[in-house]
Order: C-alpha cells, then structure tokens, then sequence
C-alpha cells in the first residue's frame, strides 16, 4: 500500500494529510488524535508531555492544556480534581494550602 492509499484508508483527504505528515505522524498515530478533534500543532505539546490520547482528551475536557496538565498530574491530581481546584481559583498545585 502506498503512503496515499495508507492515509485514505485511515479516513483523511488530501490536505489533511498532507498537514498531519507534515508534523511527523503516520496515519495510524494520527487518526486517535483526529478522532479526538485534536489538530496536529496541539498533538506535540500532549505527546511532549507523555500524554496518550485518551489521556489528553480527559485533561482537554477538564480545560487544561499539557504543560499544565502535565504539572497537575505530576502533583497527584486527576483532571476532575485539578479542574475544579482551578475552577476555585488554585492556579498551580504549589497554590494549594
């Protein structure tokens, strides 16, 4: 199968493609990240930080990006927990009392 065909098959057109190879991923990595409603240049950043993604998703949905994610989840938090102690006004885990 040729690279074109490899990413048809897992559901991309042309430009989108083109976008995601161009930021290094394969079709196989990129369609979870897709289907998660990630664009590519938000994918390095969760990877970066060790994220799978489901993973990032949840940390996502909770309102974090990954540095931040990565610090609150480093500290022991889960994403429900580290978003509703910010949503209380704690920044960063070092905040807490």
């Amino acid at each position: 199968m040729t690279r074109k065909e490899r990413w048809r098959a897992a559901g991309f057109d042309h430009s989108a493609w083109r976008l995601w190879s161009g930021h290094g991923f394969v079709p196989e990595e990129a369609a979870p990240w897709r289907d998660a409603g990630f664009h590519p240049l938000d994918v390095s950043d969760w990877r970066q930080t060790g994220f799978n993604v489901t993973e990032a998703a949840a940390w996502r949905a909770a309102g974090f990006r990954g540095c931040m994610a990565e610090i609150w989840r480093t500290a022991g938090f889960t994403p429900a927990e580290a978003g509703m102690l910010t949503s209380i006004g704690y920044d960063h885990p070092e905040d807490l009392p």
